[in-house]
């Protein structure tokens, strides 16, 4: 069986799940509703061993979070996706 997608972020985040939509989803509810108070950093540990990083600080356009947070989902949900069709074998 392969290991869980780890989460964490400066607002608190840590939460294991099962499979990289299911970090997506998570880390999108987590940023959407922590956003408006500040920025936040987080980071995905993947059942391969590779961290992504990210950071997002709406500087006051609380408006646009939901935007900011979906354009930068696609591009954690596409690096995740490239990250699962070619494995890195664990050390």
């Amino acid at each position: 069986m392969t290991e869980p997608y780890k989460l964490t972020s400066t607002a608190g985040l840590r939460v294991s799940v099962a499979t990289r939509s299911d970090a997506v989803d998570a880390l999108t509810a987590h940023l959407l509703e922590h956003l408006p108070a500040g920025p936040v950093s987080w980071t995905i540990l993947s059942p391969w061993d590779l961290i992504w990083e990210g950071r997002l600080n709406l500087n006051g356009l609380t408006e646009r979070a939901g935007a900011a947070v979906a354009s930068h989902m696609d591009y954690v949900a596409g690096g995740l996706a490239r990250e699962a069709a070619h494995p890195c074998p664990l050390s």
